[in-house]
């Protein structure tokens, strides 16, 4: 238990060292004193992520800590509210996916305080059993954001739906693609949740949704 009540209070600590950067220049919020008695808000994003925070703070709460769980439906938001100083921390990206966000938002001024759990990438469907059942000219949906979006088109190139120019490329996109040899619909959704990342909002005929697959974190389809 001291060892979780270390890792706890180094979370914080951490977290509080990205919201005096994030609330940095001319933000009045950054002078105030932070109240020792306020609990530490982590976002994070609905599903595991949230679900082994809310054990954290479980965990937390027997040693002292008071920790606030501040759920989102998407990837986007929490970065934003980490950059304004509505949180302490997140929990809900991998490298990359930061590494993208800071070069898209260089003024969010963000860093790794510690690592979690990260989760792998699948291809999932509703209507089909195995990847060999997929007919040609099916809808692939991926996620929006250009580190997951690249991660599902590598893995839909390792599974031989695509070809890209480099299988190594963490910043591939779908103008990476060189071959596509049946013609498959790779579209982009966004959002945390399969009810987001599914293409199907973003479709208009009915052959088109009857043939949909999307490729997403597991985390995302849980």
């Amino acid at each position: 238990m001291k060892e979780i009540t270390k890792l706890l209070l180094t979370v914080a600590l951490c977290a509080l060292t990205i919201i005096a950067a994030g609330c940095g220049g001319d933000n009045k919020a950054a002078d105030k004193k932070a109240d020792p008695n306020a609990p530490v808000k982590i976002g994070v994003t609905a599903g595991p992520h949230a679900e082994i925070m809310d054990n954290v703070k479980k965990l937390a709460e027997k040693q002292g800590l008071k920790i606030e769980v501040v759920e989102f439906s998407d990837y986007v938001t929490p970065n934003v509210s980490l950059a304004q100083g509505e949180l302490f921390a997140n929990s809900m990206q991998h490298a990359p996916y930061l590494a993208a966000t800071l070069k898209k938002e260089p003024k969010f001024e963000l860093v790794e305080a510690f690592k979690t759990v990260n989760f792998p990438m699948a291809i999932y469907s509703t209507k089909y059993k195995k990847v060999e059942d997929i007919p040609a000219g099916a809808t692939i949906g991926i996620p929006n954001d250009p580190s997951n979006g690249a991660r599902a088109l590598l893995v839909l190139a390792d599974k031989g739906f695509i070809e890209v120019k480099d299988k190594n490329d963490v910043s591939t996109s779908i103008a990476s693609i060189t071959k596509n040899p049946k013609n498959y619909k790779v579209r982009r959704a966004g959002g945390a949740r399969v009810d987001w990342i599914s293409p199907w909002r973003n479709l208009t005929k009915r052959q088109d949704m009857e043939k949909a697959t999307w490729t997403i974190a597991t985390n995302a389809a849980i």
